[in-house]
C-alpha cells in the first residue's frame, strides 16, 4: 500500500497545485484518486497465480499502478514501453496474455497487435488499456485483432475477472 499511498500524495499534490494556478481538473484526478483507494482491496479471493502476461503501457504511472496491482495477485509479468519491445518480448517468450495500451508514440497497440496476430502468427488474448469507452466499436479494435479493452482507470477486479475468463476459456 505504500506505493499507492505515493502516488495518491504525487496526485493530491498535482490537484493543489493546479487549482491555484486556475486550473480546474479535480474530476479527472478525483476519478484516479478513487481507484487507488476504492476497489482494490475488494473480492480478495482472485489470485492470477503463474499467469504470465505481457504489459505494453507507456506511461509511467500506468506501468507503477498495474505492476502493483497485478504483483499483490501473483502474476509473472514483463513490460514493453511500446509495440516494438512488446513484439521483441514476444518473439522471446511466452505470454498467457498481453495488456495492450491502444495510445503509444510509434507503433500504437493496433498496429501491434495486427503486427502480433498477422506476422508472428500468435493467438494468445490481447485486452486493450485505454481511457475511450467507445474504442472496442471501432473497425480498427475488430480489424486489428483485439479480443476485449478495460477502460482507464482500471478497476482492478474486473482486469483480475477478465484475465481469468481468457485464461479459463484458452484451458477449456
Amino acid at each position: 500500500m505504500a506505493m499507492l499511498s505515493k502516488i495518491a500524495k504525487m496526485k493530491l499534490y498535482i490537484i493543489i497545485h493546479f487549482l491555484r494556478q486556475g486550473f480546474f481538473i479535480f474530476l479527472t484526478i478525483n476519478i484516479t484518486i478513487g481507484f487507488l483507494f476504492g476497489s482494490l482491496n475488494e473480492n480478495k479471493v482472485i489470485m492470477l497465480n503463474g499467469i504470465r502476461i505481457l504489459i505494453v503501457e507507456d506511461d509511467k504511472l500506468n506501468q507503477k499502478i498495474i505492476h502493483y496491482i497485478l504483483q499483490k495477485k501473483g502474476a509473472i509479468f514483463e513490460m514493453a514501453f511500446n509495440g516494438n519491445e512488446a513484439i521483441e518480448l514476444l518473439s522471446k517468450n511466452k505470454f498467457d496474455i498481453i495488456l495492450m495500451d491502444l495510445q503509444m508514440p510509434g507503433m500504437n497497440g493496433y498496429n501491434t497487435t495486427e503486427y502480433i496476430r498477422k506476422n508472428m502468427k500468435i493467438n494468445i488474448p490481447v485486452i486493450a488499456l485505454t481511457a475511450d469507452p467507445f474504442a472496442a466499436k471501432t473497425d480498427q479494435f475488430i480489424e486489428s485483432g483485439i479480443n476485449a479493452f478495460i477502460c482507464k482507470p482500471v478497476d482492478p477486479n474486473n482486469l483480475f475477472k477478465l484475465i481469468l475468463s481468457f485464461i479459463n476459456e484458452n484451458r477449456n
